[in-house]
């Protein structure tokens, strides 16, 4: 995400297939409102200086990997829209095995 007046996620591209709709749900249920900042906030501020190792280990990283299920649990929960929820709940299932979104089953 890169401040420039307006919300810009850069990473969009990276993602295989249609998993560019992952960071979609997951932003937009974790922006939602207050409390659903609040609590993404609290699950990722442990890691908050972490962007080192997040690229060089991801989800292999404990941490990292509690981080990131805990954010896409959250964005499932928050999410309005069933079938919106259903992106980052099955996103928080893999990153809790440790796979990356190229090695979704």
């Amino acid at each position: 995400v890169r401040a420039a007046g307006h919300l810009e996620v850069r990473y969009l591209d990276a993602q295989p297939g249609d998993q560019w709709r992952v960071p979609i749900a997951a932003i937009d249920a974790l922006l939602s409102g207050p409390g659903a900042m609040a609590e993404a906030l609290a699950a990722a501020l442990p890691t908050a200086e972490r962007w080192r190792d997040a690229a060089e280990f991801g989800l292999a990283d404990l941490e990292l990997r509690a981080a990131a299920t805990a954010l896409l649990s959250l964005a499932a929960a928050y999410s309005p829209d069933p079938e919106f929820a259903r992106l980052p709940a099955t996103a928080a299932e893999r990153c809790c095995r440790g796979q990356a979104p190229s090695e979704e089953r």
